[in-house]
């Protein structure tokens, strides 16, 4: 039985659930997660210290690449951002596989402290692929504290505002490096309560791929690719047809790169061929504000195996048929 079916049986909450996974994962507009409006570009609060991000060298030809302002108004047209996105240092190159990366078993139902070590395990392999990658690039990098809450019940630590967090979706909140990570949400919780993966280490290998998402955001974040984005977007706002092309184009990348970051750890780490099968079937996901539901797996698919290659992932290039 397809994941979608057996996700739609489970409660009978699958399906909304898988739809809010796609929102989040390759429909929604802005992986940078700013702490304000939910759902749209907006910025980090200016409360933060800030100092001028530096130029730094932006792929293998040495391309200069020049990090955007998160705290300003960009003097950059729309065009021009546009062709920073499609050549920007993570559009190029091969991304390393890491030489280690040990998960723990993880139950179909996790408790709490079982869900933390699973993260936090996870989070160590990705922090490591993501700190490689950008080095090679000489992009920033910060690794990412993890923790799980259980929704409504926001930890008093985020700095983020409450509002900003809900049920199904892991906050990433740049401002204070941590990701908020709800229990009971994700597809990799679904895989596991539903049936439709039964072995803890393969159902382990699925969680680092969902947290992979979060790790994009986090990386678009230090590197201002998501910044740049998000100042597009809105400078378009008066061109809402290219607009809407923008997005489906930034969410093709981004979902993408997470499953191409996913397989950059060891064979017994990745996405086991169980689980890619269920990420990269259409049938377990459902048309989102953005892109399809054949196009979030198209794209899935594309990340999972393109052998590090981050060309593969570079939608803003790709045929218009291809992001529809």
């Amino acid at each position: 039985m397809a994941i979608g079916c057996v996700l739609a049986l489970f409660l009978g909450i699958g399906i909304i659930t898988a739809t809010v996974l796609l929102n989040r994962s390759g429909g929604g507009d802005d992986p940078t997660a700013a702490p304000t409006t939910s759902g749209s570009p907006t910025e980090e609060p200016t409360t933060e210290a800030t100092t001028e991000a530096p130029t730094v060298s932006g792929s293998s030809e040495g391309a200069a690449f020049e990090p955007a302002d998160p705290y300003g108004e960009s003097l950059k047209t729309p065009d021009e951002i546009w062709s920073i996105l499609e050549d920007n240092p993570m559009t190029s190159g091969t991304v390393s596989t890491i030489g280690s990366c040990e998960l723990p078993g993880t139950p179909k139902e996790p408790s709490d402290e079982q869900l933390q070590a699973t993260l936090d395990a996870a989070g160590g392999c990705l922090s490591s692929v993501w700190s490689t990658a950008s080095s090679d690039r000489e992009l920033p990098w910060s690794n990412r504290s993890l923790v799980v809450y259980k929704h409504p019940d926001v930890p008093s630590s985020a700095v983020c505002e409450p509002d900003t967090f809900d049920a199904e979706t892991p906050r990433v909140c740049n401002i204070d490096g941590t990701i908020y990570w709800p229990s009971g949400s994700g597809i990799a919780h679904e895989m596991g309560a539903s049936g439709a993966v039964g072995d803890e280490a393969e159902l382990s290998t699925a969680y680092l791929w969902d947290l992979s998402y979060s790790y994009v955001n986090a990386g678009w974040w230090d590197s201002t690719i998501g910044i740049y984005y998000s100042q597009m977007s809105q400078g378009l706002e008066d061109d809402p047809d290219r607009q809407a092309e923008a997005k489906r184009r930034y969410a093709s990348q981004n979902i993408c790169v997470a499953s191409l970051m996913s397989m950059r750890v060891p064979t017994a780490a990745q996405p086991s061929e169980t689980v890619r099968g269920i990420l990269s079937d259409p049938k377990t996901w459902q048309d989102g504000p953005a892109v399809t539901a054949e196009t979030h797996a198209r794209w899935i698919k594309k990340g999972l195996e393109a052998d590090g290659d981050l060309a593969a992932c570079n939608a803003w290039k790709a045929p218009l048929d291809e992001v529809a």
